[in-house]
C-alpha cells in the first residue's frame, strides 16, 4: 500500500508532485509550483487589512462623536437657566432673593437657583461632556428644582420658625434680634450682613454673634418695654440706650425721644448729657 501511495505522489519522472492547495488557502497565497502559502504576501494583507479596519474604526468613532457633540454649546457655561415658565409647571425659578415686599403667587413653588451651587455646576459638565443639548440640560434642572421645592418650607413654617427663635432668645427675643442685625449692618453694611443671615439660623448663633459683638465694643442689648414708663428708665439704662445704633447711628426719632423722654424725666429743666 505504502509503495502504491509513493508511486502516485511521483510523476513519470520519478520526482515527487507538489501538494495541492488547500481549501481554506486563497488561491492568491497560495505557491502551486512549490506547494507552500505564500507566508509573505499573507503578512502583507494582514496588515494592509488590519490598517483598512483601524482606519473604518476611527472613523466611525469620529462620526459618531461629531453626531454626538454636534447640538450642545460651545461650552458648559453656554447652558441657560431661563426655562420657559410653561416647561416647569408650578415651579418658579428665581435667580436672586427677592425683596420684602414679593408677593407669591398662589399655587406655585418658588425655588431659588443659586449660580454657584456645585449641583449646577456639575450638572452643566456632565452634561458638556455627554454633549447634551439644551433641552436636555433644562431637563434636569427642572428635575432637581421639583426636588428641592418639595423640600422648601412654606411661609407658614418659616414664621413658626422665626417666632421659635425670638422666643429662645428670652421675653424680648425680637427687639434683641433686631438690634443685634442693627449692630452688624452699623459695621458692615447691610449688603455684607445680608451675607451672615444664612450662616445664623438659631438662637444659639444669635446669640454668639451678640458676643462677639459685645467683645468687640458694641453697646449690649436694653429691653424697650412700651410698658414700662420713660420715667422708670434709669440713668445707667438710658446711657446703654445712647450706646444703640439706633441712637447715635440710625437716628431712630422713635427711639432718641424716648431717651430723651427718659432723662427729661429724670431731670426735669436740664439739657440732656452725652455720653
Amino acid at each position: 500500500m505504502a509503495d502504491e501511495d509513493t508511486q502516485n505522489s511521483q510523476n513519470n519522472n520519478g520526482t515527487e508532485t507538489p501538494p495541492n492547495r488547500p481549501d481554506h488557502v486563497p488561491e492568491k497565497f497560495w505557491d502551486g509550483e512549490n506547494g507552500q502559502v505564500r507566508t509573505d504576501e499573507l503578512a502583507k494583507s494582514y496588515t494592509e487589512l488590519e490598517g483598512s479596519v483601524s482606519r473604518s474604526r476611527e472613523k466611525y468613532f469620529q462620526d459618531f462623536q461629531a453626531e454626538r457633540l454636534a447640538n450642545r454649546p460651545k461650552d458648559a457655561s453656554a447652558y441657560s437657566i431661563d426655562i420657559p415658565a410653561e416647561s416647569l409647571g408650578n415651579i418658579v425659578l428665581m435667580n436672586e432673593t427677592p425683596g420684602e415686599d414679593f408677593q407669591p403667587e398662589e399655587g406655585k413653588a418658588y425655588f431659588l437657583l443659586n449660580q454657584d451651587d456645585p449641583m449646577l455646576a456639575f450638572w452643566r459638565e456632565h452634561c458638556f461632556q455627554n454633549g447634551s443639548n439644551q433641552e436636555e440640560f433644562a431637563s434636569g434642572v427642572i428635575a432637581y428644582a421639583n426636588m428641592m421645592a418639595e423640600k422648601a418650607p412654606t411661609q407658614e413654617e418659616l414664621d413658626a420658625e422665626l417666632a421659635q427663635v425670638y422666643s429662645d432668645l428670652g421675653e424680648h427675643g425680637q427687639q434683641r434680634a433686631d438690634h443685634i442685625w442693627k449692630q452688624v449692618q452699623a459695621i458692615v453694611g447691610e449688603e455684607e450682613a445680608a451675607a451672615l443671615d444664612g450662616l445664623v439660623k438659631d438662637a444659639d448663633g444669635i446669640k454668639a454673634l451678640e458676643t462677639i459683638l459685645e467683645k468687640a465694643g458694641e453697646p449690649k442689648f436694653v429691653a424697650d418695654n412700651d410698658d414700662t414708663g420713660s420715667s422708670a428708665l434709669d440713668e445707667n439704662k438710658l446711657r446703654e440706650m445712647m450706646k444703640d445704633p439706633r441712637y447715635w447711628r440710625d437716628k431712630d426719632p422713635a427711639f432718641v425721644d424716648k431717651v430723651r423722654k427718659g432723662f427729661e424725666a429724670l431731670y426735669p429743666g436740664q439739657e440732656q448729657t452725652s455720653v
